[in-house]
């Protein structure tokens, strides 16, 4: 089973090097009192309700059977979120599977994050997104099968969310693949693999910045100097990573310096991550290694470590 915390900020608006409120991030403290007052934001609804048997098939947006837990911003009519003030919302939710599946978090009919699951790889995600007042969450089943116990057994599907604060809005946000990109760009494209050991053989320890050994494709964007990826055109990036460890880790997708995604992963929970981000020529992108360690395997075997780019 895979765990991450992802970090969409307006993508989500950007959180860059200061978390929100109370939490510290890079060594920058943001002081408690920053934060909004948002006491009505929580939520909490289990088990999917099926189309199929015991089952919910693709695709469609996922809905929910019972509201354990609603401060006022969930719709059991419509399956939906409403923000019902701006900030900072984790949003959490799980599922299982008897087959590979792909379940997307939506704000305002716009993708946020994509995660995939398997028999042997459950979903548990964690996701923290900068919202508006107003807007609107919901999960969407893309292809395969979720699947749920009989009533009177634990659920093995939620959505939950609630308030964590304030977040500092910027122009970085996550769009559909029909946003407004007017430019062609047929060189932005890149995958690099292996994580360079920096602590003895196969091991890489945080922090830092994740360095790769093996270009496998690069149209201009990747440096190997910098191991950083310049956009070379404006428009809408899909960005993909991975990696491995026995013991819990966390790895960050920064973009000019500011994060846009953490994800966590520890034995047995690698991660795996795809996210979509709205670019403008110049602007750079790196993996950091935040916490933990994180492994690779000897040269003659596949690497456990990639990151990819392909402009869309």
């Amino acid at each position: 089973m895979k765990m991450m915390r992802v970090v969409l900020v307006a993508l989500v608006a950007v959180l860059g090097w200061q978390q929100v409120a109370g939490q510290q991030v890079a060594g920058q403290q943001v002081a408690a009192q920053d934060s909004p007052q948002c006491t009505f934001g929580s939520f909490y609804v289990e088990r999917a309700k099926p189309d199929s048997g015991f089952g919910t098939n693709l695709p469609g947006k996922i809905e929910f059977l019972d509201v354990v837990n609603n401060d006022g911003g969930w719709s059991p009519i419509t399956n939906e979120f409403t923000a019902p003030c701006s900030g900072i919302f984790t949003f959490s939710f799980a599922a299982k599977s008897s087959q590979r599946f792909e379940i997307q978090l939506i704000k305002n009919h716009e993708v946020q994050v994509t995660v995939h699951g398997n028999r042997l790889d459950p979903l548990q995600e964690s996701i923290d997104i900068n919202l508006e007042m107003g807007d609107r969450i919901y999960l969407y089943l893309v292809y395969g099968i979720i699947i749920e116990p009989r009533d009177n057994e634990i659920p093995n599907t939620y959505f939950r969310g609630e308030f964590s604060g304030v977040g500092n809005h910027s122009n970085v946000r996550l769009v559909s693949s029909n946003g407004n990109t007017n430019n062609n760009c047929t060189f932005g494209n890149f995958s690099v693999e292996r994580a360079k050991p920096n602590s003895g053989p196969n091991s890489i320890n945080s922090p830092g910045k994740i360095e790769f050994l093996n270009v496998e494709n690069n149209d201009g964007g990747w440096s190997p100097t910098t191991n950083e990826f310049t956009a070379p055109c404006s428009g809408i990036f899909t960005f993909s990573f991975a990696a491995e460890s026995s013991q819990r880790f966390g790895i960050q997708l920064l973009k000019n310096n500011r994060i846009q995604v953490i994800a966590y992963g520890s034995y047995l929970k690698p991660v795996n991550v795809s996210a979509n981000l709205n670019l403008i020529i110049g602007d750079t992108l790196y993996l950091y290694l935040d916490n933990g360690k994180i492994y690779e395997t000897t040269d003659n075997e596949a690497p456990h470590t990639y990151f990819k780019g392909v402009w869309e």
